[in-house]
Order: C-alpha cells, then structure tokens, then sequence
C-alpha cells in the first residue's frame, strides 16, 4: 500500500466517522424518522450527492448506524462479562440473578441509552450453550 492509497484511506475513515456523528446527532435531536442525507451534509459543510458517495441511501446509512449500536452494545456486553469473573458460569448454569447483575454494568458502560430487557436477552445470547450440532 503507498502513501497515498494511506491517506486516502484514512480521509475516508474521518469522513465515514463525521457522517455518522452527524446522523446520530441528528437523530438524537429529531428521531430516526427525520434521518435527512441532506441535513447530515449541510452540518458537515458539504454537497449531499458527496455523502452519497458514503453511503449509497439514507437507509444505508441508518442500518450503519444500527450496526454501530448493536455493535457497541455487544462490546459493553462482552467488557461487563469478563470484569466479573465466574459470571457467565453462574448464567449458562441457570442463576439468572447473575444476568440481572451484568445488566446494571452494561446500562451504566452504554450510559442508558439502551433498554435493559434487550440487553438481558443480549446476554443470555452470547452466553447460551454453544451448538455441537451446528
């Protein structure tokens, strides 16, 4: 890879992050509904068909924002797992109190922006029994 394949490369990734700082900042102001390519580029000083170049519809760039969350909210999940030691030993055996005790951790790491019922399922999930037969 060149220096200049580089460059490019991280001027995308700065770009990409701007975007969606943005849309999630206007979400956070006007709700998903109001999501607006056009909005999202005029905060970022630029031409809306240059965020399209990003992301190809304003869908696209929600379901990168849903990606986003669920993806943070597995690693809250995941840090809140391994900070207790012996907990997911206590779940899978089926003391779910212990589920319970993991979901106050990750409310807090997400700083409540999630509900807590979905993250219990989450990480009920993560921590089933894996499938032998799969």
């Amino acid at each position: 890879m060149n220096a200049s394949t580089t460059a490019r490369a991280l001027a995308r990734r700065e770009l990409t992050l701007a975007i969606t700082t943005a849309a999630r900042r206007q979400i956070a102001l006007h709700g998903p509904d109001a999501l607006s390519v056009r909005a999202v580029a005029r905060e970022l000083g630029m031409a809306s068909s240059a965020v399209y170049r990003y992301f190809p519809s304003r869908d696209e760039l929600l379901t990168a924002l849903i990606v986003e969350a669920y993806t943070a909210l597995g690693d809250a999940v995941d840090r809140a797992i391994a900070a207790q030691p012996g907990v997911a030993e206590k779940i899978r055996g089926g003391k779910l109190t212990a589920a319970g005790a993991l979901v106050g951790s990750v409310m807090k790491d997400m700083r409540g922006q999630v509900d807590a019922a979905k993250v219990k399922q989450l990480i009920l999930a993560r921590l089933a029994p894996a499938d032998d037969n799969g």
